[in-house]
């Protein structure tokens, strides 16, 4: 019993939480140089997830071996994902215009000596945002960790491989082999999820401590406030048409949760989350197609960022921004967060592209942001919850759910 106990994912979890608070506290300086470790950790995830991003939509949509079962289903799930993202960026305006957590705001210059990446200063154009979204070559998107671009040749890939009838059956199976040894390789690498948790909360208490991010502490309370509402209202009525309770639902991937809680990175979870809504009576071809979509296409978490964040910038530079301009916003980061991935700092690049395209906000001021990065654990845990829900709304959509299992499952 005792060693059940220890040898739980959650409790290790859990202990690891405890270790890193205390060594923030009481060594701060020993804290602060355990970052390698936890970005080494999120290095490792994103070292294969493209390749099982790949492998995962290929097996996906060849097993649905119908071409016009795949094109539905990956119809639905894209009208699916534009709805929840025009709701998701209204969150994030709606909640950051009531709060305000930028009026009255006087931050130090010191706060923006850091540095943005060069490129995002070019203007955005939707030309060349869907001519990047084609590789160059077979192998380019691998080699330049484009998720979109391993999306589009995932898809085009399976379609084929569904039309390629018994000559594709070997090709099929060598496919299925690769996959649960994408799997095999992430297990592994998740036993390591404990660790890494370690030493990222050392690292939050060690460097920034509770009084360092005052200043900003009202931003960090508008995303958290609007990613709670957007659980409890949104994901709660889109379960409930499906038939699951967001409770239940929540409580069988308590897992996932806390393993992107501490890892601030959705993907960590993805391998797990996959097995589990294949267990819970989701059709394997649906999962297989959803979920490693929604990492690209369905970043509810991210989306409230974006809005948030963009109004929070304008607020503290004193800049109104009339319903024309909201409005603009809204479109801009509407084609902008597809853009974006669950890969962790992707929603900073994503931002710093929407305000560049929107031209009305100062762009320097983007920069402070990066002093809380680490600490909008509500992205990526909104990010995680909004693709299972949204894979159970897909395949309830389809009539694709095993009932009988689900209700095993979640009883």
């Amino acid at each position: 019993m005792h060693r059940r106990f220890f040898n739980s994912s959650v409790t290790q979890m859990l202990v690891a939480i405890v270790c890193g608070l205390a060594l923030g506290y009481a060594q701060p300086h020993m804290a602060v140089t355990l970052k390698p470790i936890s970005e080494s950790f999120i290095k490792l995830i994103g070292m294969n997830i493209n390749v099982m991003v790949f492998v995962l939509v290929v097996s996906g949509v060849a097993n649905l071996h119908d071409q016009r079962q795949s094109a539905r289903i990956g119809g639905k799930a894209v009208v699916y994902f534009q709805v929840m993202a025009l709701l998701s960026l209204l969150a994030g305006m709606i909640v950051t215009l009531v709060l305000q957590p930028g009026t009255g705001l006087a931050l130090d210059d010191s706060e923006m000596t850091q540095l943005v990446p060069d490129n995002i200063h070019d203007p955005f154009q939707f030309s060349r945002f869907m001519l990047d979204m084609i590789p160059c070559s077979f192998v380019a998107p691998f080699t330049q960790a484009s998720t979109l671009q391993v999306l589009f040749l995932a898809v085009l890939f399976g379609m084929a491989l569904a039309r390629s009838g018994q000559h594709g059956v070997p090709l099929r199976r060598g496919i299925e082999i690769l996959a649960q040894l994408m799997f095999n390789i992430m297990a592994m690498i998740l036993k390591l999820a404990p660790l890494a948790a370690f030493a990222t909360l050392a690292y939050t208490i060690g460097r920034y401590g509770p009084s360092s991010i005052l200043p900003l502490a009202k931003l960090l309370l508008t995303l958290y406030v609007a990613c709670a509402l957007f659980i409890i209202i949104v994901f709660s009525c889109v379960t409930r048409f499906a038939g699951v309770r967001l409770s239940s639902l929540l409580r069988y991937i308590k897992e996932e949760i806390l393993l992107v809680l501490f890892t601030t990175s959705s993907l960590a979870a993805l391998p797990s989350l996959i097995v589990k809504m294949e267990r819970l009576g989701c059709a394997q071809g649906i999962v297989r197609l959803v979920l490693p979509a929604g990492n690209a296409l369905n970043l509810n978490g991210t989306n409230i960022y974006l809005t948030a964040s963009a109004l929070f910038i304008a607020q503290i530079a004193q800049v109104d921004l009339n319903v024309g301009q909201l409005i603009t916003l809204l479109m801009i980061a509407m084609l902008t967060s597809k853009g974006a991935s669950a890969v962790t700092g992707s929603s900073f690049i994503t931002l710093a592209v929407t305000l560049t395209a929107l031209q009305i906000v100062p762009l320097d001021s983007v920069a402070l942001l990066l002093s809380i990065e680490r600490l909008m654990k509500c992205r990526s845990l909104t990010n995680l919850i909004g693709n299972a829900v949204a894979c159970l709304a897909v395949a309830h959509w389809e009539k694709a759910i095993d009932r009988e299992r689900l209700q095993q499952e979640l009883g």
